[in-house]
Order: structure tokens, then C-alpha cells, then sequence
């Protein structure tokens, strides 16, 4: 896959849709494509690096906040949800759960920002972070979708969500480096519009 391929605004596009069936086809085609990147790669193995991990699609983000489909899903359940629009609620809740079956993380953080910073250990220039950012949770509030709350009682275990958010800090690194140091505070379901 090429580094300017995004597949996130594909997936916000789904989500938006309003349309179960039309988000399922989109972690379809991303299965597809991910299945067609580990062929290349088995191709192409003489020449690759050894390092190398299949993509994580589903939790490809998008923008300076860092936005995931299931950051978007999430937040559209909590807008339906406390508006008392119970039925498009429910529609966003069979999203997040589509989005958490293919894979998607809970743990990673919303508006989470990374600075360089000069290291005098190291002598090097490195990412620090400025801002950690807020968990689905803390933007939701108590607006959580049922399905990602069934997720979290059926992975007690994962108390602070570390081992996921080390499985995905690639794409964080990836994605927060391409993206500007800063952004104002805004709003980020604007951004998702953007996407669309």
C-alpha cells in the first residue's frame, strides 16, 4: 500500500452513510486490501524489512486529532443518543460494534499532540507529547455506546488498554508525525466532514 493511501475518510464516509450494510462493505474491502498488501509483501520479501507489520486499516487515523472510524461512530451514537433519537442511535451502535468485531481499538486517544524536543540524553531531536489527548469514554461521557460497553465487560482484563495501544502506537507515530505539531481546539466532528 502507498504511504498516501488513506483509508479513513472511506470509512467516515460509511459511517455518515447512516447505513449498517454500507460500513460492513468498507471493512470488507479494507480485509481485501490488507490480504492484497500481505501478498505483496510475501512477494517482495527479498526486499523488504524484516520489521515489517501488516497495516492496521481499521485503526488508520485521520487528521491533526488523530480520528478513528470508531472515534466518529462513538461520538455520532453520543450526539443521537442525548438527543433522544433512539432509533438513528441504534443504527450508530451496530457501527461501533461492526468497527470493535474487525478489530478496532477503544484505547486510542482523541487529539492526542507531539512536539519535537531536543534530548540532551541522546543529542537528538524527539517527539514529546504535549497533549495526551481523551479517551472515546471522556468524549462520550455517559453517552457510551451499549456495544462498546459490552466490549469493555468482556475484556476485563485489559484494565488501562496498554497491550492495544502498543499494538497500535505505529499508526499513532505514523500519523502524528505527518501531521502538523498543533492545532487549535475545535471542533473534531467538523473534521470528520471534511473527510467525507
Amino acid at each position: 500500500m502507498s504511504a498516501n493511501h488513506k483509508v479513513a475518510p472511506m470509512l467516515f464516509r460509511a459511517i455518515q452513510s447512516g447505513d449498517v450494510d454500507t460500513l460492513r462493505q468498507a471493512l470488507e474491502q479494507l480485509r481485501t486490501i490488507a490480504a492484497v498488501d500481505e501478498m505483496l509483501h510475501d512477494a517482495q520479501k527479498h526486499a523488504s524489512s524484516p520489521a515489517w507489520k501488516a497495516p492496521d486499516l481499521v485503526n488508520e487515523t485521520y487528521g491533526e486529532l488523530g480520528l478513528t472510524a470508531l472515534h466518529l461512530a462513538c461520538k455520532a451514537y453520543a450526539v443521537r443518543h442525548s438527543a433522544g433519537q433512539a432509533q438513528a442511535a441504534g443504527v450508530f451502535d451496530a457501527m461501533v460494534q461492526a468497527l470493535l468485531d474487525a478489530g478496532a481499538c477503544p484505547y486510542l486517544p482523541i487529539g492526542r499532540r507531539l512536539t519535537p524536543r531536543f534530548n540532551p540524553v541522546s543529542g537528538r531531536c524527539e517527539l514529546s507529547v504535549v497533549d495526551a489527548g481523551r479517551t472515546i469514554a471522556e468524549e462520550c461521557g455517559r453517552h457510551q455506546p451499549p456495544a462498546l460497553r459490552a466490549w469493555h465487560a468482556a475484556h476485563p482484563s485489559v484494565v488501562t488498554g496498554h497491550d492495544l495501544l502498543q499494538k497500535h502506537s505505529s499508526t499513532l507515530r505514523r500519523e502524528t508525525e505527518q501531521a502538523a505539531m498543533s492545532q487549535p481546539e475545535g471542533d473534531w466532528m467538523a473534521d470528520c466532514a471534511e473527510a467525507a
